[in-house]
């Protein structure tokens, strides 16, 4: 049997840690255990004094383009005490927003939807290639962005954010500069490039005072996050279980495969 194929990637630049989604073949859909990867090499970067900053970045067409389906449609078939549990992989991902001291700064293009959309709001900064779409598709399959609203909502206003949910639609990287989801549009040759020097920038400042700010924008936007997330993810694994969701799974596998994304 062969090696499995790596999923992250990891590099060191200086003081700046560069990590990079590494399923290019599948649009670098956030499965469970690239998620849980994830998290942990955040975590890890840190706690780690030699890091001032993170860089998020991705191989291949997008940058996530959304959840793996073929787990979604596991996960649909699991009953509810099955899904408390394997359910909540990711939630951790996201939350770290709530916890992070260390700049974190994405460098996204191609696809940025659904869990994508959390990778990017996960970002303190984000950076985006021109012709890239975001979006939160999730209602097409009768299904709701539940664990990214929080922080989208945070970002760019709950009505806006409620807007973007309800509709599913897409929009381009002028559009994300307008709400203030990215920072700014560099070309794609240069995105990297580009977000690592922005890091490197941060990377330098007095750690005491990046690491205090942080704490700071945390307290200052916090409402009550962990519980709230509890229960988004009550409501998401309810939603999990509809019959309508794993036809739906279903289908949009197919349409992917077919469309090459």
């Amino acid at each position: 049997m062969g090696d499995r194929p790596q999923l992250l990637g990891k590099e060191d630049i200086g003081r700046v840690r560069v990590l990079r989604l590494m399923r290019p073949d599948q649009h670098n859909a956030l499965s469970q255990e690239l998620a849980a990867l994830l998290e942990a090499a955040l975590l890890a970067a840190d706690q780690d004094a030699k890091v001032g900053a993170i860089v998020l970045c991705a191989e291949g067409e997008s940058f996530c383009a959304g959840g793996d389906l073929d787990e979604f449609a596991a996960l649909s078939a699991l009953d509810p005490g099955q899904l408390y549990t394997e359910g909540r992989v990711g939630i951790g991902l996201f939350a770290l927003h709530e916890t992070m001291q260390t700049p974190l700064l994405a460098a996204v293009h191609g696809h940025v939807l659904a869990g994508g959309m959390g990778l990017l709001l996960l970002a303190h900064i984000a950076l985006s290639a021109p012709q890239t779409q975001f979006g939160l598709p999730e209602i097409e399959l009768g299904f709701f962005p539940y664990t990214v609203l929080p922080l989208l909502a945070r970002a760019i206003g709950a009505r806006r954010a409620l807007e973007l949910a309800l509709s599913g639609r897409r929009f381009d990287e002028q559009e994300a500069l307008s709400l203030g989801l990215i920072h700014g549009v560099v070309d794609r040759g240069d995105l990297v490039a580009a977000t690592i020097s922005r890091a490197q920038e941060m990377a330098e400042r007095d750690p005491l005072a990046v690491r205090t700010g942080l704490g700071a924008y945390q307290a200052v936007a916090a409402r009550d996050m962990v519980q709230l997330f509890e229960h988004l993810l009550l409501l998401r694994n309810l939603a999990l279980g509809a019959p309508a969701l794993r036809q739906s799974v279903s289908g949009m596998k197919t349409h992917r495969q077919g469309s090459g994304r």
